[in-house]
């Protein structure tokens, strides 16, 4: 039932995924209470959607201390974000003054999930849920097309995409025509195969880096995304190609074998 697949969630793969990020990554700790601006909140209360979680009225007007990122998760067993063989979906929803997210919603579905009759799992069922949780936590910290162009650059102190952001008009990896705001082309760009289909790729310095070492190629321009819109109104992927990163926890399906957060996923 549902109860045990939450408390399944809540005992078992949250404590890992919080763990594993938090040793991955450090940042400039927030000073004070992490407050929440109902501004960036769907109808001033939900984190990133309706079906996702409504945001405690006391991290709005108090806040939540020694904390640099909240992260609010729900098992809404919704039809649009639960379809198909979807295990979870999530979006960030507050931002600090360097556009770092602070606030974010996981909303996973339960649907996908299968314990034992007594209600836990073997290290190998835990593990894989670890993967998603570690996976969505990565598309609320900036592995999105949403988030591309809010990127700074670490070494000036500025955003690499200009502001006010500018609406261009673009033939979209799925060969589609949309007008909406992108990154720069210091942060990505487009480019197509031989065979004729169009692909967005990550170019920030580290990133590049990392891609040309990882195949020992100098002259790699960047890191591929996926070639699939992940929503009907993006225009790139928000994961790693599939094709070149088989086993990265960030590319769009999750590997039977075994699930990396590589160099790459920490260089974006």
């Amino acid at each position: 039932d549902n109860a045990a697949k939450i408390d399944f969630i809540k005992s078992e793969i949250l404590p890992r995924t919080v763990e594993f990020w938090s040793t991955a990554l450090a940042v400039v700790p927030v000073s004070g209470n992490l407050q929440v601006s109902t501004a960036e909140l769907t109808s001033r209360t939900y984190c990133g959607d309706s079906e996702f979680s409504s945001v405690p009225s006391e991290h709005i007007s108090t806040g939540v201390s020694n904390t640099d990122l909240i992260l609010y998760v729900s098992g809404t067993p919704s039809t649009r974000f639960c379809s198909g063989t979807t295990l979870a979906v999530a979006v960030s929803c507050n931002f600090d003054q360097y556009d770092r997210p602070t606030a974010g919603s996981i909303n996973v579905c339960l649907d996908q999930i299968n314990l034992d009759s007594d209600g836990t799992a073997s290290p190998a069922v835990i593990q894989d849920n670890v993967d998603v949780l570690i996976h969505e936590v990565a598309h609320v910290l900036g592995h999105s097309s949403n988030s591309y162009p809010f990127y700074w650059d670490p070494d000036t102190g500025t955003p690499r995409t200009p502001r006010p952001f500018e609406s261009k008009t673009v033939t979209c990896v799925d060969d589609v025509e949309r007008t909406l705001p992108l990154p720069a082309e210091n942060t990505m760009k487009f480019g197509q195969a031989s065979n004729g289909q169009r692909y967005a790729m990550i170019v920030t310095p580290k990133v590049q880096a990392i891609a040309r070492n990882q195949f020992d190629c100098q002259s790699l321009e960047g890191a591929k995304l996926e070639n699939q819109p992940t929503g009907s109104d993006s225009c790139t992927g928000d994961h790693w190609e599939e094709h070149d990163y088989y086993i990265e926890a960030l590319t769009g399906v999750i590997s039977p074998t075994t699930n990396v957060l590589s160099a790459l996923t920490l260089a974006l």
